[in-house]
């Protein structure tokens, strides 16, 4: 492991989540470290999925944030936040095409690029910390296991990249992003703006009923908000529904 200020580089490890809520537990994490690799072998996804990835062509990092003490957002505000500073960043590189795939991932067209996983210390009433799992396709082109649902910024640009260099300019992104001042109806029309499919009738899955309904959007509350063939609104939290 080596060692570089508030970013710290692991050879190859399980999850870098787990790794940075370990550091958490033991008393030893602080606010804005960053724990990067380009080998990880159990990555997590939302809702216990794992994330897959070739070794050493692709990055994991996760951000050490205390939003309680230093953010005073709620859950999902903190989400958006998060998720609009990482499509930032992507845009930099990607200029067109990127979108918000509820709840977090990031989407170019109808493939995925980019996913976020956020996982919180919550002692009583105080939310201590949150870990923000950010996983990049990078360099890897070839995505057969995953049915070509995904899509990495080498295949879009042509360019190979250093995913290490790529994480911490990334890390400095989101840390600058979060001393910015908020505002959460800017946040909600940001979120709302680059939200994926929006407007476009989809399928969705609801246990074992299958909807069609058109997008609306992403309420205060992080909900999705669709509107069924019936004419309603239908309103899911997440876990509640999976695209098809």
């Amino acid at each position: 492991m080596e060692e570089k200020a508030s970013f710290i580089v692991l050879s190859r490890t399980e999850s870098t989540n787990d790794y940075a809520m370990d550091l958490i537990r033991q008393g030893r994490a602080s606010v804005g470290l960053a724990l990067f690799t380009a080998d990880q072998t159990a990555g997590k996804g939302q809702r216990g999925k794992v994330w897959e990835g070739e070794p050493g062509k692709n990055l994991a990092v996760s951000i050490i944030l205390s939003p309680g003490q230093e953010f005073k957002l709620d859950k999902f505000f903190f989400n958006a936040h998060l998720t609009i500073s990482c499509l930032r960043f992507l845009q930099n590189l990607v200029p067109n095409g990127l979108t918000i795939k509820w709840p977090n991932d990031i989407y170019r067209q109808d493939k995925k690029l980019a996913g976020i996983l956020i996982e919180n210390m919550i002692r009583g009433k105080s939310w201590d910390w949150a870990v923000a799992g950010i996983g990049i396709n990078v360099n890897q082109t070839d995505f057969s296991k995953l049915n070509g649902r995904a899509v990495s910024l080498s295949s879009i640009t042509g360019i190979t990249y250093d995913p290490e260099k790529l994480s911490k300019s990334l890390h400095q992104f989101v840390l600058a992003s979060f001393m910015e001042k908020l505002n959460e109806a800017e946040l909600m029309r940001n979120f709302n703006d680059c939200l994926y499919k929006r407007g476009e009738k989809v399928l969705l899955q609801a246990g074992e009923d299958v909807l069609e309904a058109v997008i609306l959007g992403v309420n205060e509350f992080g909900q999705l908000q669709v509107l069924d063939d019936s004419e309603n609104i239908r309103t899911f939290n997440v876990g509640e529904v999976v695209w098809k």
